[in-house]
């Protein structure tokens, strides 16, 4: 089990469990891998799901905080997995979900599917490295493929033009009001004046 320096209460609760040993690092991708893992207990951090979903192995997701939340309900939706919410989870709620995700085939053959779809794909990542690079070096730099917006100066880039426009009209309107109550309170107090003066 993996447990941080300032953790203090994980290593009293596993001292007396013989089968539980406690580490600072574990290569979790390379533990993903391995043949006899059946589930993966998670937060539901994306790059966890990921390394899950790249090595075909159904997850439990107890989601803290964040992005979490949305990629346990993802498992979920693709069948790969399910969630628990921490808040609700108890004894009963942890262990069926568990039994239901190491008895039921579904969950595994899922993940082994989206595995294959992953690792599969048309176009991997350093595949794509090599083909751009090769294109570059045959080709050079083209203009075609310059994005506009790099050609803008810092003025056109953050809009500074449309900021100083926008920032002038209302400190136009904003003196405008000032003026305009300037002028009102002075014609109430000459009006007052010339009342008292009449009276």
């Amino acid at each position: 089990m993996k447990v941080d320096e300032n953790d203090r209460k994980s290593p009293q609760l596993a001292e007396k469990i013989a089968n539980v040993d406690l580490v600072k690092w574990m290569p979790q991708a390379d533990i993903l891998g391995h043949p006899r893992l059946r589930l993966f207990v998670m937060h539901g951090g994306f790059f966890g799901m990921l390394e899950a979903a790249i090595r075909g192995v159904p997850l439990l997701a107890i989601p803290f905080f964040g992005d979490q939340f949305r990629n346990a309900r993802s498992a979920e939706m693709r069948g790969i997995g399910l969630s628990l919410q921490k808040y609700e989870m108890n004894y009963e709620k942890l262990t069926a979900a568990i039994s239901e995700l190491l008895s039921n085939d579904k969950y595994r053959n899922a993940a082994k599917r989206l595995s294959a779809i992953i690792n599969n794909k048309p176009n991997k990542p350093r595949e794509q490295l090599v083909k751009w690079t090769n294109f570059v070096a045959k080709f050079g730099s083209l203009p075609e493929l310059n994005v506009e917006g790099a050609k803008f100066d810092t003025i056109k880039y953050f809009c500074i033009d449309v900021i100083i426009v926008f920032v002038a009209i209302l400190a136009i309107v904003f003196l405008l009001i000032i003026s305009s109550l300037r002028l009102l309170l002075t014609t109430l107090r000459s009006n007052r004046l010339s009342l008292k003066k009449n009276e």
